[in-house]
């Protein structure tokens, strides 16, 4: 386990989509024989390309051996997550069971067992952090949108990698035409 407040970034990039050329920049301790990473965390905003993010994922732990876990979280308005601490509002649950039904058939079109799939609400990133420690991961997997190098970590993986205390690997999406 690396050092807790430590974040480690690491960066996947498939080869035309041949998995046994991935180009991974590791900054993670490695041991000869030891598994590097045994509980891998993917955390998905489903957005555009989530099912191909996902798959990598899944082939990745796959080629690793590793267990692999989804999260998606459904991050409300500033304005309502304060009223929702003061009693006065309440997430409609439809979002949620939209949000489970899809990953159910995320997890059944990529073998990954449902009770490796979690939906929550609230801060992405406090959900991140809170789910990699009660699942003890190795390392978790979020997905950059930004082609741009200053700006291609989003806020929420800005806020992983520098309090993540696992290994974090991004994937980017692919480019838009």
């Amino acid at each position: 386990m690396l050092p807790h407040g430590r974040g480690y970034l690491l960066t996947l990039l498939p080869d035309k989509h041949e998995y046994s050329t991935l180009q991974l920049s590791f900054i993670y301790p490695y041991k000869q024989g030891a598994a590097v990473f045994k509980t891998i965390l993917h955390a998905t905003d489903m957005s555009e390309n989530h099912f191909d993010l996902c798959r990598q994922s899944v082939d990745f732990a796959k080629s690793l051996g590793a267990e692999i876990y989804f999260l998606n979280v459904i991050e409300t308005p500033t304005s309502l997550q304060l009223a929702q601490g003061l009693g006065f509002a309440e997430l409609a649950n439809p979002a949620k069971e939209d949000a489970q039904t899809v990953m159910s058939t995320i997890g059944d079109a990529l073998n990954v067992p449902p009770s490796h799939l979690f939906v929550e609400v609230g801060s992405a990133y406090k959900h991140i952090l809170a789910k990699i420690s009660e699942l003890n991961c190795d390392l978790v997997i979020l997905g950059t949108h930004q082609q741009n190098l200053p700006s291609f970590l989003g806020s929420t993986a800005h806020a992983v990698v520098h309090h993540a205390p696992c290994a974090v690997l991004t994937i980017r999406t692919p480019k838009s035409e």
